[in-house]
């Protein structure tokens, strides 16, 4: 009796976060000629900050003036449209787990059907926004304001940066085969696997002053993930 298999789906690259880095990445990586992209985010919507922040300078360095971020989020939902950027909106990662014998990511979702809760990829990247700074929009005058909008990755607990002296501490205490969902401790695991198809983006790895910043440092990522996976 033969009997058929399938092998898994494995993507190129998957973004995790839809705000300005995560869409800067998942477009730059595609216009650099990688193919098989999936962009993730918690929301039931994309934009991060853009979408839950009113900050009136965004766009001064995208655009050179201070459009706003219902403009910039405009010009990204065009942008997403052009490159055909595939979305998964409204899940929750549960862990990532990397194989260094097969050199892939397992991305897993929590709320999704039952036959795509668990995603292969090739290369991550991170870009689920701060947590540092929930609900802090910063203004023209450098004087930050709060409001009540919630952080697009709906998280309550202040942690450090990625590269501060007391993330660095919390490095031993990680197992890179199991990720719990923050960003802290995925990006400190995913570090501890010394993947290089891995890339932190955005607030994540710095609270960014500008929608803008995040935006071009994820572009970054995008292209730097393109020349691994072609290259």
């Amino acid at each position: 009796m033969l009997i058929k298999t399938t092998s898994p789906h494995i993507y190129d690259l998957i973004v995790i976060g839809a705000g300005p880095a995560g869409m800067s990445a998942a477009a730059a990586a595609l216009d650099r000629g990688v193919r098989d992209v999936l962009l993730l985010d918690k929301a039931s919507e994309i934009g991060g900050r853009l979408r839950c922040r009113m900050e009136s300078a965004a766009g001064s360095r995208l655009y050179h003036k201070a459009a706003g971020s219902a403009y910039v989020l405009k010009q990204f939902r065009d942008l997403l449209k052009t490159y055909e950027v595939p979305l998964k909106l409204g899940v929750s990662v549960n862990s990532i787990t990397y194989s260094d014998a097969n050199a892939y990511f397992t991305v897993t979702l929590s709320d999704v059907s039952q036959d795509s809760d668990c995603l292969l990829t090739r290369a991550l990247i991170l870009a689920t926004g701060s947590a540092n700074t929930n609900g802090r929009t910063p203004d023209t005058t450098g004087t930050d304001t709060h409001t009540s909008a919630p952080d697009s990755t709906d998280l309550n607990t202040e942690l450090p940066n990625a590269d501060s002296p007391v993330a660095a501490s919390l490095i031993t205490k990680k197992d890179p085969g199991r990720i719990v969902p923050d960003p802290l401790s995925l990006a400190l695991s995913i570090s501890v696997s010394k993947s290089q198809y891995f890339f932190i983006a955005g607030d994540v790895a710095g609270d960014k002053i500008l929608p803008d910043d995040a935006c071009i440092e994820g572009a970054a990522a995008g292209r730097n993930a393109a020349e691994l996976l072609l290259f």
